[in-house]
């Protein structure tokens, strides 16, 4: 029987144990090259998030200014109208009323004791009314101090549009609805999101992932807690932020 002499046996050896080792520190900086790309796309989507709440805020005011507007001139119409035949002309005042109607369409704004807050379910209800959801919001804006103005746009940015692209998939109407609810109790800020649930069948998108990301990493800055639910084809995230921040 053929015995490897003892200083080949150390060689090969020696050149497993090199090749293992070689092997080991590629896949790490495989991994680490995966992770800081990850971690690079990451940080831009947060950067891009921050400055969209300017533009969106400058948008909302532009909305909000021409929709004051227009239900000013629309006021003028109908006294003019009244003034000017006596009963009024009901045709006329059909299209008044239909421009009227139209005008409160795209008067979603909020008062919700935050302005970024304000800024975004104004922009969101907008969206929602675009794509036939209803969104029921509950919020005491004023316990949302002690966030930076564009953490808190992406936050609930991020969570409200996930839940729109949730309820967009849903093929009953009546079940196109997101819940929102912002409030305090005892000495915490109560988040919650409920929309309907997403079919087994519909993954997230990329930007879904790293927007999830994006709303873990905001939640951790403020020292919150995160849960999320799935029950009976609906779709829960809970946050709970302490009032108290070092």
């Amino acid at each position: 029987m053929f015995e490897m002499p003892a200083s080949l046996a150390g060689t090969v050896l020696i050149g497993q144990f090199y090749f293992l080792t070689l092997l080991y520190f590629q896949t790490e900086v495989f991994k680490k090259s995966a992770m800081q790309k990850e971690m690079d796309t990451l940080n831009l989507l947060y950067e891009r998030q921050r400055e969209q709440y300017q533009v969106a805020r400058q948008n909302v005011q532009i909305i909000n200014k021409r929709c004051h507007e227009l239900k000013l001139q629309i006021a003028a119409l109908r006294q003019m109208s009244g003034a000017a035949s006596d009963p009024p002309d009901p045709e006329l005042k059909a299209h008044i009323d239909e421009a009227e109607k139209a005008a409160q369409l795209y008067d979603a704004s909020r008062n919700t004791g935050n302005e970024v807050l304000d800024v975004v379910l104004t922009e969101k209800s907008l969206l929602c009314e675009s794509r036939r959801i209803q969104l029921n919001a509950v919020t005491d804006g004023s316990c949302l101090g002690f966030f930076e103005a564009s953490d808190l746009y992406a936050l609930f940015a991020n969570m409200l549009d996930h839940a729109i692209e949730s309820a967009v998939q849903v093929p009953e109407p009546e079940r196109r609805c997101i819940d929102l609810l912002v409030c305090t109790r005892q000495s915490f800020v109560v988040v919650n999101v409920i929309s309907p649930d997403r079919p087994p069948e519909a993954a997230d998108t990329r930007a879904t992932h790293y927007a999830v990301k994006v709303t873990n990493r905001i939640v951790q800055k403020y020292k919150g807690t995160l849960t999320t639910e799935s029950q009976n084809g609906f779709f829960a995230v809970k946050i709970i932020f302490p009032t108290i921040h070092s």
